[in-house]
């Protein structure tokens, strides 16, 4: 009897072990699914349809974006750049950084309050390394980011940095400068007038963040409409904002507002409404270096929006720089409609290519 007092005894004790065990081993499962990466997430998911509440907050670094690596920075920014400006402002806030969108959003929002042309001079005058004054296409005095694009806006500092993995960036109006981050602070002096004389070496890798074409339909490709003292402009733009040895090229669209003040046209807020677009991009297939064929088509739904920018991007390719060549040209075939508040009942309708 006492036999088998024992041996229950000793089966109730591993029973409790056992199912102690699967629990603990049950909690650690969800600890670790709950934790678990961005990257390992996204490759369970078609990253272009998440939203920025999918993005998780990403250290920063001397008041840089810093990501992990090429895939979290692929993943995340693609998500980013198609935000609107409330995501990103809330976003930002969360991750307790200033992007140079939101820098200039806000300065922006100061020219509400000039009221003459010497307050119009003083402005630029300060803000001389955000804005400068420039006669745009028509042949009109316009208020314009220094650095602007689809997703160099959003990614990089006051100071223009951002970094991925133990590569750190600097974007200046021309050019994307790329260094270990040992060399960090010979980046930091590095001027946009300088990065035209440096070759790609062991230290930097330099290259031109705003991809041409020898089509009609390269970068700044751009139509407008205007009614009275109101515009709507809408551009198609390649970038390439791809760090170190990657080149990243994102393809997309961006509509903007525009009103005139004493005789210069700046952006602002309003009702912008973005109808449709599609486009295709191809890659010259006769690098005989190994750069990749690739062809997309994209069509974008109707969005109408309160603000000052509306943004579609598409994360074309990123592929590594083998130092022997770089692609240098596109074919692209684009149309795009979009209008806003205030210019009637005109629509802007930009076509390209073929």
């Amino acid at each position: 009897m006492n036999n088998l007092k024992f041996i229950l005894s000793t089966l109730l004790i591993i029973s409790a072990m056992f199912f102690g065990c699967q629990k603990d081993d049950s909690l650690t499962e969800i600890t670790n699914e709950a934790s678990e990466p961005f990257e390992q997430k996204s490759q369970q998911l078609n990253y272009n349809n998440l939203t920025i509440a999918d993005v998780p907050i990403i250290e920063t670094f001397d008041k840089m974006l810093y990501f992990k690596d090429n895939k979290q920075y692929e993943k995340i920014t693609t998500i980013l750049a198609n935000s609107n400006e409330t995501e990103l402002d809330n976003w930002e806030k969360q991750m307790d950084f200033v992007s140079l969108r939101s820098i200039q959003n806000q300065i922006y929002d100061k020219l509400e309050n000039v009221k003459s042309e010497d307050e119009i001079r003083s402005f630029l005058a300060k803000y001389d390394k955000v804005f400068e004054l420039y006669l745009n296409e028509e042949n009109e005095q316009e208020i314009r980011p220094i650095i602007d694009g689809l997703v160099l806006p959003i990614l990089i500092n006051e100071n223009g940095f951002f970094r991925v993995g133990n590569t750190v960036s600097k974007v200046t109006s021309d050019y994307l400068i790329s260094a270990d981050i040992s060399n960090y602070e010979m980046l930091k002096n590095i001027t946009n007038k300088e990065a035209a004389t440096i070759e790609n070496n062991e230290i930097f890798s330099v290259k031109k963040h705003t991809v041409k074409s020898y089509r009609s339909c390269g970068y700044g490709s751009n139509a407008s409409v205007t009614s009275g003292k109101r515009r709507v402009k809408i551009w198609f733009i390649v970038e390439n904002n791809g760090s170190g040895n990657i080149y990243r090229y994102d393809s997309g669209i961006k509509v903007r507002g525009y009103k005139k003040v004493l005789g210069i046209w700046y952006w602002y807020k309003t009702n912008l409404t973005l109808y449709a677009s599609e486009y295709t991009v191809t890659y010259p297939s006769s690098y005989s270096n190994g750069w990749i064929y690739n062809e997309k088509d994209i069509s974008v739904a109707h969005q109408s929006r309160e603000t000052t920018v509306i943004r579609v991007t598409k994360l074309l390719s990123s592929f590594y720089y083998n130092g022997s060549s770089t692609p240098s040209y596109y074919f692209n075939s684009y149309d795009g409609r979009a209008s806003s508040r205030g210019v009637g009942n005109n629509i802007v309708r930009l076509t390209c290519g073929q």
